[in-house]
């Protein structure tokens, strides 16, 4: 699996990142106004991700998106 992060908008407050796993589409993901979960992404192993789907461009070109609502590290059971 790969993940590309990016943050974006006018003060780069907002986080993107696509998901993908071999022999499978592309998967995008938005977290509005939380760019700084960017570290969390990258330096955790395992996520609980909380989101809703959206559907989003033209009538004849239409994608999901998932947009997350929260984020959090899984905890490791002992």
């Amino acid at each position: 699996m790969s993940t590309e992060i990016s943050v974006f908008g006018n003060r780069d407050e907002h986080l993107k990142f696509k998901i993908s796993h071999k022999g499978s589409r592309r998967v995008q993901c938005v977290f509005w106004n939380k760019a700084k979960v960017a570290k969390i992404l990258q330096s955790e192993s395992a996520l609980d991700i909380a989101f809703q789907i959206d559907i989003i461009g033209e009538s004849i070109r239409k994608i999901a998106q998932l947009q997350i609502i929260d984020i959090e590290p899984v905890l490791a059971v002992k």
